[in-house]
């Protein structure tokens, strides 16, 4: 596979190039190493930044379709509960929207969340939870997100890798490691978790 297959992933191109130099893959277990280490040991906050702006505003519909409009295999689904749940409930839609807007004047990036299965009052409630967190902390609980978001591209890209399919993605894959290669991103921000 090529940087710009696993790029449909993860939208750090850094990330991409690592991951794709590792490869070929022929285990699940070696493709998830390589993701996590690339992630965790390979990437900057830059970089998970990089792959944030990848992603629409939690609810945000019309930038949704515009941001995965060449990526829509792998990305269906993702928000999908949690819009279905807010179908009609325009309160908990303008209060998404809300507290979006809030989190990214705070932080200066958008909202990530492992939204896969969750109603939109459960995404809006992680919202306003995590919205009391410091931004540093806020950076890695994105990364620790995003991990989960590319694991579950990644089961769409290696369907013969994956034949559970998407269970168990996005539970402690997205974790980052307890051994931590020296000079790894939690080493370079102070381990904040």
């Amino acid at each position: 596979m090529a940087a710009e297959d696993f790029f449909k992933c993860c939208g750090s191109r850094k990330w991409a190039s690592l991951v794709a130099q590792q490869g070929p893959f022929t285990t699940k277990d070696g493709l998830l190493a390589a993701c996590r280490d690339a992630w965790w040991n390979g990437c900057n906050v830059n970089d998970w930044f990089e792959a944030f702006t990848a992603h629409p505003r939690i609810g945000d519909v019309s930038e949704l379709a515009k941001k995965f409009a060449s990526t829509a295999d792998l990305c269906s689904n993702e928000q999908s509960a949690a819009m279905e749940s807010a179908a009609g409930n325009k309160e908990v839609l303008a209060e998404l929207k809300e507290w979006n807007d809030k989190y990214f004047d705070k932080n200066g990036f958008i909202f990530i969340i492992f939204a896969t299965g969750k109603t939109a009052e459960q995404v809006l409630g992680f919202l306003k939870e995590r919205y009391e967190n410091t931004c540093a902390q806020e950076a890695v609980n994105a990364a620790i997100e995003q991990m989960k978001i590319t694991e579950l591209r990644l089961v769409k890209l290696f369907p013969n890798f994956f034949p559970e399919g998407e269970a168990g993605v996005g539970s402690a894959g997205g974790s980052p490691p307890k051994e931590e290669k020296k000079g790894g991103i939690l080493a370079r921000t102070g381990k904040i978790l």
